[in-house]
């Protein structure tokens, strides 16, 4: 795919002679303010997905702001830990920034300078690899939602951000990869083939996505809110893979048997067994969870109940103004509807 900015493939594809021998280590912290970072970039997610889109955009908007003061008096008055730990701050809000525009699904930002942002960034962060590791996935994952027939394309950088793997330690920033992958895999299957998922390509999809929980747990031990939030984020992901629901709530035409549907309870009960996990879900993962129930009520039967659960996941889509999530919650409405119309007629 060709759009203007394959100079910056280039530049992804050859990060790796880029780094210096010193980063080429297998990097258990990204710096001595890893937790403090780690928190930060998570403030910004649950920020986004509870809907408060304006405060995010003024968080990120600081950050930037003292990254070009700092550029434009090459960085006067910095010691170089000051400066790294501004390029380690500002990383993350890029980061975050990348994120947010998958959420919003903007179609147009593979072609954001973001990700060459990010590449000239590595020269001043306290670590080169989880940085160009999230570059080359997130950047993959534009390319693909720019155009879901570059799906081949797209893929290849989730794979180039996968050999960083042998240079980090398992971890948040190594999870989110597969997260991405999972997406992007899951996405392109309901694409092509929203049809029965065949029992290999279930299994290949839950494997992938227990690989990436097993990675966010990894984060337990230092950024322990941060590992369960993400775990949980997972955990509702496979309950709608179990019950047949697509990336943005709509429901797919796929077999779900009355295995996967007590697999999905017990993975939606370990939710809301757990006080803090549920305290702390944000408003679109409490719209996902609606949209869980939902159907689980759908497959039962309980279409009353259904369409109860639905409305409660559209309220919560319109709160965070999650455009696609609004869609297809208010399908599932409509489908839910003509249903009950048509038993009582």
């Amino acid at each position: 795919m060709s759009n203007g900015y394959d100079f910056l493939a280039d530049r992804i594809k050859d990060c790796k002679s880029n780094n210096t021998i010193h980063r080429q280590r297998k990097s258990e912290f990204f710096s001595t303010n890893r937790t403090r970072f780690v928190n930060y970039r998570h403030k910004l997610k649950r920020l986004t997905h509870s809907g408060k889109h304006a405060e995010f955009r003024r968080m990120v908007q600081k950050i930037q702001n003292s990254w070009r003061e700092a550029e434009e008096t090459r960085f006067k008055n910095l010691s170089e830990d000051d400066r790294q730990d501004l390029a380690d701050h500002y990383f993350f809000a890029l980061d975050a920034e990348c994120e947010y525009k998958r959420l919003i699904f903007d179609k147009n930002f593979v072609n954001s300078e973001i990700f060459q942002t990010i590449r000239d960034l590595t020269k001043y962060t306290s670590e080169a690899n989880i940085p160009n590791m999230l570059c080359s996935a997130r950047y993959g994952s534009a390319i693909f939602m720019a155009d879901e027939s570059s799906f081949e394309e797209g893929l290849s950088y989730i794979q180039e951000a996968k050999q960083k793997f042998d240079l980090v330690h398992s971890c948040l920033e190594t999870g989110i990869v597969l997260y991405i992958e999972y997406n992007m895999e899951y996405n392109n299957w309901h694409t092509k083939f929203s049809h029965k998922m065949e029992p290999d390509k279930k299994k290949y999809f839950l494997s992938l996505g227990y690989r990436a929980v097993d990675h966010f747990q990894q984060e337990g031990e230092t950024n322990p809110e941060v590992s369960e939030d993400f775990t949980r984020m997972f955990r509702l992901k496979l309950s709608h893979l179990y019950l047949g629901i697509g990336l943005f709530g709509d429901y797919l035409n796929t077999e779900v048997t009355h295995q996967d549907v007590n697999e999905s309870k017990y993975l939606l009960k370990a939710i809301e067994d757990n006080n803090d996990m549920w305290n702390r879900m944000e408003t679109r993962w409490k719209c996902f969870y609606y949209i869980a129930k939902a159907r689980i009520s759908y497959l039962d039967g309980n279409l009353c109940e259904a369409l109860d659960n639905t409305g409660h996941a559209l309220d919560l889509a319109i709160e965070g103004n999650y455009t696609n999530e609004i869609r297809c919650t208010r399908e599932n409405i409509k489908n839910i509807e003509n249903i009950i119309t048509s038993q009582i007629s």
